[in-house]
């Protein structure tokens, strides 16, 4: 790769990553909001009785 390739190649995902991450971010958020929420539904109800009923 030539030293312009190398630039604009670094420079196109400098640019990716902070698009990603203005935009992303709030998305990402979300998604880890989401997950926690639906595991802590499962550890509460769903994952926690029937284990319960199954050691019984």
């Amino acid at each position: 790769m030539t030293m312009t390739q190398m630039v604009s190649v670094s420079f196109i995902m400098s640019y990716a990553a902070i698009a990603g991450l203005s935009q992303g971010l709030s998305s990402y958020l979300m998604v880890v909001i989401a997950l926690s929420s639906i595991h802590r539904l499962e550890v509460i109800g769903i994952g926690g009785q029937p284990s319960e009923n199954q050691a019984n």
